[in-house]
């Protein structure tokens, strides 16, 4: 109860204070170092936060794990990541993400020119080969499934055209030749 001026203290058992600590030095445990403000944590140690599940760790060397049982945000104008990005639940870009390949802004997706959107494997994308053309790839088969589709342009059949139902046609009908 009140106030003790300790140049060196060793103190083998537990320290019970009721009120703030001021260290102006370095403070010492086993599994925190409190250095001018900074923390070191030990080896196989974690900082915590309100709870048991929200903490920051270091798993593996040259590793640090930012763990939370919600939501981790991330309040600053430019996030710079010089490595992966490996995202096992939903990410949330409200502002602009952008790589080498690939740029989301405001939900609108833009790819680089030599770059594709790739779909299961390497045969299944969409690109542009050139300026003014979408290229829809499948190894096997596109399929587009809903009640109309309107084609405003020429249609270039270079295989087999089969329609199961009505086909109809302003110009003149060529039938069986």
């Amino acid at each position: 109860n009140g106030t003790a001026n300790l140049d060196v203290v060793d103190i083998d058992g537990a320290v019970d204070m009721a009120d703030t600590a001021l260290v102006t030095g370095v403070l010492t445990t086993t599994a925190i170092q409190v250095v001018n403000g900074g923390i070191a944590a030990a080896t196989n140690k974690k900082v915590q936060f309100r709870d048991a599940a929200i903490y920051l760790n270091s798993s593996t060397d040259g590793q640090l794990d930012i763990v939370a049982d919600d939501e981790v945000q991330i309040a600053t104008t430019l996030v710079d990541l010089n490595g992966n990005l490996d995202v096992s639940g939903t990410a949330l870009v409200t502002g602009v993400l952008t790589s080498t390949a690939i740029q989301v802004v405001n939900g609108g997706l833009a790819l680089a020119t030599d770059k594709k959107a790739q779909f299961r494997d390497a045969a299944i994308y969409i690109n542009s080969s050139t300026d003014g053309q979408l290229d829809i790839v499948a190894d096997d088969e596109v399929q587009i499934a809903t009640t109309l589709v309107d084609l405003n342009g020429n249609l270039d059949v270079s295989g087999t055209a089969l329609v199961t139902g009505v086909l109809t046609s302003t110009a003149i009908q060529v039938v069986n030749g």
